[in-house]
């Protein structure tokens, strides 16, 4: 990924990567404000693939200490402000982190840990070199570990996935991606503790265009969003289902002009997307799929008209590389159409797997002999068992996501284990025990808590 950025930044250094309010970053002052920090991290004996926190909100600083760390030769660990600080403090242990990248006023938060200020490689006072080309630093393979990002688990503690680099660039080896340039504006709406983030950062910076980070009280406001896409020439949008159909229901012009329109992390809803491609239609509108265990997305499926009229929109058909198999109980492959089985990955995107976590990486990650999927005798392939369920539906590879197979649930884009939430409310003293449910409210679904309060034996 470094080689691919510093070819781009050397090709075009004076085109503008990231735009954050009144801040507007060249390539080349990108990579002169990272590399005060590669220095920083340098000068603390960062280690190859090195877990090193990055606790900050979407933006220009956020990207900065992404290009850094890559540059040092660590892993990127991006984790969303807004987390509680006792959830916070166990992923950083949890990893052995030793540094973190945030804000002077986020410090205050991990200052058991090494801090390194974000300003010091965003400050003002840097000295750019028209003249002198931009040199690789840690060169690191595509087999390096870029990314760790968490997600619910049934323990009721996190589970940190090790992302390769070749699993992003893989999907950025592929449509949708392949059918950007850098004439393309990628609006930045994701939180950056979500795989979904590295589509809208990496995408843009390896074909020499633009990101446009977009203000949270913009993002949340459909009309505004609206007004803001439009005013600020945005051409290319990755967002969460749940965001997506928030913004439709008021606004489905919403969208209308731009090239591409990326959907997922969730069942789309069937409505919405037929209400956008009549009200106000992007240039392309894509219905995405994957786990962050099958980076960023895994399966594309572009939709029109004629698809909104099936009962589920599809999630189209794995790209590249990458292969789905839908697997029985038994784990026998199922090849016909409309019979029900669970997704299983396999392919370049694969996560290395959780870091620190043998039995949960035994029971996901699995090795089927492949004649039993009706392939070549004799060798074994690595699948990475979703736990979603899908069907066939029909012969081209196109699949229909049906839903769950266990208790874990999609909301606002994010996998939440239902049990996560439960026993995270029981360590509440007040609360004695609980059951949290997933029911539909309108056209939305939401979670909601049954509790049963602790008993005062004192009253």
């Amino acid at each position: 990924m470094e080689h691919r950025l510093v070819q781009r930044a050397n090709a075009v250094p004076n085109a503008t990567a990231v735009v954050d309010g009144d801040a507007s970053i060249s390539y080349r002052e990108l990579i002169a404000r990272a590399d005060i920090l590669v220095e920083k991290l340098h000068g603390r004996s960062i280690k190859l693939a090195e877990p090193v926190c990055i606790l900050l909100d979407s933006g220009y600083q956020q990207i900065v200490s992404q290009v850094a760390v890559l540059r040092a030769g660590g892993t990127c660990v991006p984790i969303d402000p807004s987390m509680p600080s006792s959830r916070l403090l166990a992923m950083l242990h949890d990893i052995n982190s030793r540094f973190v990248i945030t804000s002077r006023a986020l410090a205050d938060r991990v200052s058991d840990f090494g801090v390194i200020q974000v300003e010091e490689g965003t400050a003002q006072n840097i000295t750019l070199s028209e003249t002198s080309p931009i040199r690789i630093q840690a060169g690191c393979p595509e087999t390096h570990r870029s990314h760790i990002f968490f997600t619910s688990g049934s323990t009721g503690l996190p589970k940190p996935i090790q992302v390769l680099a070749r699993g992003i660039l893989h999907v950025l080896a592929s449509e949708p991606a392949t059918l950007l340039d850098s004439s393309d504006r990628m609006a930045g709406v994701i939180s950056p503790g979500f795989d979904f983030s590295l589509f809208g950062i990496w995408t843009s910076l390896l074909v020499g265009g633009t990101v446009i980070q977009i203000p949270k009280v913009i993002v949340t406001d459909p009309f505004a969003l609206s007004d803001y896409l439009k005013n600020n020439k945005i051409t290319v949008v990755i967002i969460p289902t749940a965001l997506f159909n928030v913004i439709v229901l008021d606004a489905p012009i919403a969208f209308r002009g731009l090239r591409h329109v990326l959907v997922g992390g969730e069942a789309v809803n069937v409505k919405a997307m037929k209400k956008v491609l009549i009200n106000g239609p992007p240039g392309n509108l894509w219905n995405v799929y994957g786990p962050t265990e099958a980076t960023i997305f895994v399966t594309v499926c572009r939709v029109d008209l004629a698809e909104t009229q099936h009962p589920r929109i599809s999630i189209g058909r794995a790209f590249g590389e990458s292969k789905i198999y839908l697997l029985d109980e038994q784990l026998r492959n199922i090849t016909s159409t409309h019979q029900t089985g669970e997704i299983c990955v396999a392919g370049p995107q694969l996560s290395s797997g959780y870091l620190n976590r043998p039995e949960e990486n035994g029971k996901q990650f699995i090795h089927v002999n492949t004649a039993t999927l009706g392939e070549e005798v004799g060798k074994y392939i690595r699948l990475y068992r979703t736990g979603d369920l899908a069907q066939w539906r029909d012969s081209s590879g196109m699949l229909d996501y049906i839903g769950r197979a266990d208790k874990q649930v999609k909301c606002s884009g994010h996998r939440v284990e239902l049990g996560d939430i439960e026993r995270t409310l029981e360590r509440n003293a007040q609360v004695e025990s609980c059951v949290v449910i997933q029911h539909k409210q309108g056209d939305s679904e939401v979670l909601a808590a049954y509790v049963v309060p602790t008993i005062d034996q004192g009253s």
